[in-house]
């Protein structure tokens, strides 16, 4: 990664973080949809980016999400979660040899129909770890799955839709 990249990715996620904080934080849609847009920071990263960095990027972002949030950690869990399994999920994602170290993980990378199933296997995948933490009980089984739910769809639509407009 050199240093224009680093500088980019940087920049980046500052813009998702503060998006989270500032707008989608009190952004809910009927108490079920909540969005997390910085989960879209994460899905950016380069594909080759190490599972070590990964995971210390995650800690980080979800540290300073629960920060706002006061959430004792529960963020930075599920975004640790996240950088944990992404390796796998990307490389379930494109199975053909050789394509891994020409593809951007974007929109205008991957192709819609790619990109929009990998938004939604990584978004489910946090989404589900936070609310199952957050509800500490199978008690609210059925509450919990509509609220990550409709979140995993909220959340998916609107990083795709900063994708449309974001310019790469």
């Amino acid at each position: 990664m050199n240093a224009q990249l680093a500088t980019r990715l940087t920049i980046i996620f500052i813009i998702y973080i503060l998006l989270q904080v500032l707008v989608f934080r009190k952004f809910v849609l009927f108490d079920y949809a909540f969005c997390f847009l910085y989960v879209g920071a994460m899905l950016r990263l380069p594909h080759d980016t190490s599972v070590t960095i990964l995971l210390l990027i995650g800690f980080v972002t979800g540290l300073v999400v629960d920060v706002f949030y006061n959430t004792a950690g529960m963020h930075a869990a599920a975004t640790v979660f996240l950088a944990f399994a992404r390796n796998t999920i990307v490389k379930a994602s494109f199975p053909t040899r050789g394509l891994e170290t020409e593809v951007t993980l974007s929109l205008q990378g991957m192709g819609f129909p790619r990109f929009t199933q990998y938004v939604i296997i990584m978004v489910s995948l946090h989404h589900l770890f936070l609310f199952f933490v957050e509800a500490n009980s199978m008690s609210l089984l059925l509450n919990t799955t509509i609220k990550a739910i409709c979140s995993i769809l909220f959340t998916s639509f609107m990083i795709i839709l900063v994708q449309y407009l974001q310019r790469d």
